[in-house]
């Protein structure tokens, strides 16, 4: 992101000083730090950093990031948590490391220190080892306020794998190449190469996945909601195409707030400097000043590609009467829906990844009259707490512009597949709206 600018640090991670990181972050390892006295904390930050993968260098130096940032006390009532799983350097899967649960906190003496309380085995992709650390924290760090920031690839509701290679399932995908459709994959796996990039095309965050020396693991929507045994005040995802109805629906019961891109983001990702501030500082949790950072940081840009970026908050009790207006629509309109021309609505996706559309621009281009209009404007107004997109993303690299942005993306079923739409009738939008039934 040159053009390699907005997704690259300023200055090169070097190997030995990721090597030595790793091995702090690995040494000392305890586990009776926690006070057994102590009934509960006030607030609980965890910040999951699944970055096993591409993104290792950008993620390692947002944890280097917080440490210019606010720290709670050692003794304080509020408690910051990193989840990280790093490789080496990037791209060498094969020198084994391990996930590490890290507390950060201010010693008056030295400083902002990164505690190391745990290592664990396995990967943070993994549903029953993301359930695992999470339930350890729980149990460790008692609190009736737990939020978390989750950072790593994603694909928002897409079946696991799909977005990557959508030839393993679906020969039409295959330009003419005879593929078999690959539905007996191995849960949680399938076969994964990093894409190759155009010269000066950023590195997005487009896959929820960890690589290992041959495999990617990533995870289904549904196990990601179900992985997390603590309700959430907020879930901010710092990962791209989370940003759509299907995915703030499913989390619904899980988090009251849910902040996150409904296309791609950049590499480089939130602002982490600020991040501990906004959620742990003196005042009330902050979420709103977390996504605007974001924002703010990118639409500041002078150079076009740099200058990309969508982002909203959404406020998850509100969701239920966003759904009741929608299966009225979808029923209604569902054969102008099974008719509309793709290339006028809104897209969020850049090449043939066709599958992430603004919610209100297809309703709107199915052709609802204004009452109705204002209808859903309306319940999308209660929903969505912030909302923020440039003029265009990624124009040079089979980017869009963007004309229009109502904080939420939707799948839109005819420029979709039967396998998709069958997928899609698992998802609990689907089963409270109608969308492809």
């Amino acid at each position: 992101m040159s053009n390699f600018v907005p997704v690259m640090k300023r200055f090169a991670v070097r190997i030995i000083l990721a090597l030595a990181t790793v091995f702090s972050l690995v040494s000392g390892c305890r586990c009776d730090r926690i006070d057994p006295t102590k009934t509960g904390y006030d607030r609980v930050m965890i910040l999951y950093s699944a970055g096993y993968n591409s993104l290792r260098d950008y993620l390692y130096e947002d944890i280097q990031d917080l440490k210019n940032g606010f720290a709670p006390g050692k003794n304080d009532s509020r408690v910051f948590l990193v989840v990280s799983h790093l490789s080496v350097k990037r791209g060498d899967y094969r020198t084994a490391t391990s996930p590490q649960l890290i507390r950060i906190y201010n010693d008056k003496k030295r400083g902002v220190v990164l505690d190391t309380l745990r290592t664990y085995e396995g990967n943070l992709s993994d549903k029953s080892r993301m359930n695992s650390i999470l339930s350890d924290i729980k149990r460790q760090f008692p609190s009736e306020h737990y939020g978390m920031v989750f950072s790593s690839h994603a694909s928002g509701w897409m079946p696991v794998g799909y977005y990557d290679e959508p030839e393993y399932f679906e020969p039409s995908y295959s330009s003419g190449r005879k593929v078999t459709a690959r539905h007996d994959l191995p849960e949680g796996t399938y076969p994964h190469v990093d894409p190759e990039l155009s010269p000066g095309e950023p590195l997005t965050k487009s896959l929820t996945m960890t690589n290992s020396v041959s495999t990617a693991t990533e995870m289904e929507l549904v196990d990601f909601c179900n992985a997390i045994p603590m309700h959430l005040d907020y879930l901010l995802m710092d990962a791209c195409l989370s940003g759509g109805i299907e995915v703030a629906y499913e989390l619904k019961d899980v988090c009251d707030q849910v902040g996150f891109s409904q296309a791609e983001i950049l590499a480089d990702g939130f602002n982490y400097n600020n991040l501990a501030g906004h959620l742990l500082g003196s005042g009330s949790v902050d979420t709103r000043s977390v996504v605007d950072d974001y924002y703010q940081k990118y639409a500041a840009k002078t150079d076009k590609t740099d200058r990309s970026a969508t982002i909203s908050l959404v406020d998850c009790t509100q969701l239920d009467a966003l759904a009741s207006v929608c299966r009225t629509l979808f029923t209604k309109y569902s054969s102008q829906l099974d008719n509309l021309d793709p290339s006028k609505v809104q897209r969020f996706y850049r090449y043939e990844k066709h599958w992430f559309y603004d919610l209100e621009d297809i309703l709107v281009k199915a052709g609802i009259n204004t009452e109705e209009r204002n209808s859903l404007s309306s319940a999308l107004n209660r929903c969505i707490l912030y909302k923020g997109a440039t003029e265009e993303f990624l124009k040079p690299y089979g980017g869009f512009a963007i004309n229009t942005f109502c904080g939420l993306s939707m799948y839109l079923p005819c420029n979709g597949s039967i396998y998709l739409d069958n997928h899609y009738k698992d998802l609990a939008w689907d089963k409270a709206t109608g969308l492809v039934d």
